[in-house]
C-alpha cells in the first residue's frame, strides 16, 4: 500500500479516465460489474496494476451510493499510492464525516501525515518537514484509529515505530510496551521494542527483544539483521556472522545487509579464512547493484582466499 507509483502513471491515469468520458460520458461499461461488486472489481483491477480502470469501477460505486465508506477507502488508498497525498486527504476527510469512527480511514489518514511528514510533501519532495502540527496529526489520527479498535497491534506498531523515527524513545517504548499488553506475542511490536533499543545502543535488551521475535517467526529477515547488528556492536562477532548470514539469504538483494555481514565476518578475527569464504559463496549476488558494496564483498573474498592459502 505505501509502495509510490511514478507521477507518469498518475498523469496517464487521469488522461485515461477523461478519454473514456470524452466518448461517451460514461465509464460504466469500462467496469464489468453490478452496482454491489463494483469495489471487489476495481480491487481486483489494481491487483492486476491497472490503477485507471480501478479508479473508474470506484466512482462508479460512488455513483451508486454516495456514501459507500468501502468505496471512499479504496479511492484513498489508490491516491496515497500514487503520492496523491492531497487527494488522499480529501477522500478520507469526507469519509470520516459519514463515519468518524471508521478505522481503518483514521489509520489511512495518520498514514497521509506521517509519509508527508517523513518525505516533505508540501509541494518540495527534498524537504523534510517537522512541524509540531503535523506531528500532532499523525498521533491523533493513529491514537483515534486505537480508540476505535484498541486491540490492534499493528496501529500500536505503527504508532510506536513513528515516535521512534522521531527519535522520542521513551514514548516508543511506551507504545510498544502498551501494545505487548494487548498481543504479547505481536511480531512488529516485538520487533519495534528490539529497533528502539538498537538505536538506544541498549544491545543485549535489544537482542533479547529480537529473539523473542524470531520465536513467532524464524523466516523474517529482519530479525536476523537486528539480531546481527547488535551482535556485531555488542562484540559477539561469530553470533553476528550467523544471524547476517540468515539475513542475507532470507532477502537477496538488500544492501544493508551485506554491508552488516562483510563487516562481521572482518570483525571476527578467529573466524577461519575457509569457513569465512564457505558462508560468502552462498550469498547469490545477482540482485546487488551498489558497487562500493560489490567492490567491498570481492576485495574481502580475495583477502580471505589468500588468508586460507597462508593457513593450509
Amino acid at each position: 500500500m505505501k509502495g509510490f507509483i511514478g507521477n507518469v502513471v498518475l498523469v496517464a491515469c487521469l488522461c485515461y479516465l477523461s478519454l473514456g468520458q470524452a466518448q461517451d460520458g460514461s465509464n460504466e461499461h469500462l467496469c464489468p460489474a453490478d452496482d454491489d461488486h463494483k469495489v471487489l472489481k476495481g480491487r481486483e483491477m489494481r491487483e492486476e496494476n491497472n490503477p485507471s480502470l480501478a479508479m473508474i469501477c470506484f466512482e462508479e460505486a460512488l455513483k451508486h451510493n454516495p456514501k459507500d465508506t468501502a468505496a471512499m477507502l479504496a479511492i484513498s488508498e489508490l491516491h496515497l499510492s500514487m503520492a496523491n497525498f492531497v487527494g488522499a486527504e480529501a477522500k478520507l476527510t469526507e469519509l470520516l464525516h459519514i463515519d468518524n469512527d471508521h478505522a481503518e480511514a483514521l489509520y489511512l489518514m495518520a498514514d497521509v501525515y506521517r509519509i508527508r511528514h517523513e518525505f516533505g510533501m508540501h509541494g518540495n519532495q527534498g524537504r523534510r518537514e517537522k512541524t509540531t502540527k503535523m506531528v500532532g496529526d499523525v498521533v491523533h489520527f493513529y491514537r483515534r484509529a486505537l480508540e476505535v479498535n484498541p486491540e490492534d497491534d499493528i496501529t500500536y506498531a505503527s504508532l510506536g515505530s513513528y515516535y521512534l523515527s522521531l527519535g522520542d524513545f521513551e514514548n516508543a517504548v511506551l507504545t510498544f510496551q502498551d501494545g505487548l499488553q494487548i498481543k504479547p506475542d505481536s511480531n512488529p511490536i516485538l520487533l519495534g521494542l528490539a529497533d528502539t533499543y538498537k538505536h538506544k545502543e541498549e544491545y543485549e535488551t535489544c537482542l533479547h527483544w529480537a529473539q523473542r521475535a524470531l520465536l513467532q517467526d524464524k523466516k523474517l529477515a529482519h530479525t536476523y539483521a537486528i539480531i546481527g547488528e547488535c551482535a556485531l556492536f555488542s562484540n559477539q562477532p561469530e553470533r553476528a556472522v550467523n544471524a547476517l548470514e540468515k539475513a542475507c539469504l532470507l532477502e537477496t538483494g538488500e544492501h544493508h545487509f551485506l554491508h552488516l555481514l562483510i563487516t562481521a565476518v572482518r570483525s571476527n578475527v578467529s573466524m577461519r579464512a575457509a569457513d569465512a569464504l564457505t558462508v560468502l559463496k552462498k550469498i547469490d549476488l545477482v540482485n546487488y547493484h551498489d558497487e562500493d558494496i560489490l567492490s567491498m564483498f570481492h576485495e574481502l573474498m580475495t583477502e580471505l582466499s589468500e588468508r586460507m592459502d597462508r593457513e593450509l
